[in-house]
């Protein structure tokens, strides 16, 4: 176990749990409950166990609890670091909303221009604006 340890450190690892540690954490205290199920509920996020209809065990925050997390996550704790990639995720949705409005709004307000006046040009417009490309 020492040169596990030696080792470790070498590679700049942190030992998580080892059978002789004492080193208190949340993986500390689930394997030592009285009762792991009430404390898997009571924990922050979602950390059962995977299963085939709910295979992605790395992502235990939901877009429902995506504001909580964001406000209430400390940067150092381990789940913000698994789970950093769900708001960024919909930080570059934000991003790519915005960017794609600058790129519909900016020309005509920058260069003046006016759209025709034939009937059915606006419906049209917005219409090719909202649907999806055809696939070949």
């Amino acid at each position: 176990m020492d040169r596990a340890r030696a080792l470790a450190a070498v590679g700049g690892l942190e030992e998580v749990y080892a059978p002789d540690s004492q080193a208190r954490n949340p993986f500390h205290e689930l394997l030592h409950a009285a009762q792991p199920d009430e404390y898997e509920r009571n924990y922050t996020f979602d950390i059962t166990p995977v299963t085939d209809n709910r295979p992605f065990f790395f992502y235990t925050v939901q877009p429902r609890d995506l504001w909580y997390f964001v406000r209430s996550a400390s940067r150092d704790i381990e789940d913000y670091k698994v789970n950093q990639a769900v708001p960024m995720l919909f930080g570059l949705l934000a991003i790519s909303l915005v960017a794609t409005l600058l790129i519909l709004m900016l020309p005509p307000l920058v260069l003046g221009t006016r759209l025709p006046r034939h009937p059915g040009v606006r419906g049209f417009l917005l219409y090719s604006s909202l649907s999806a490309p055809a696939t070949s």
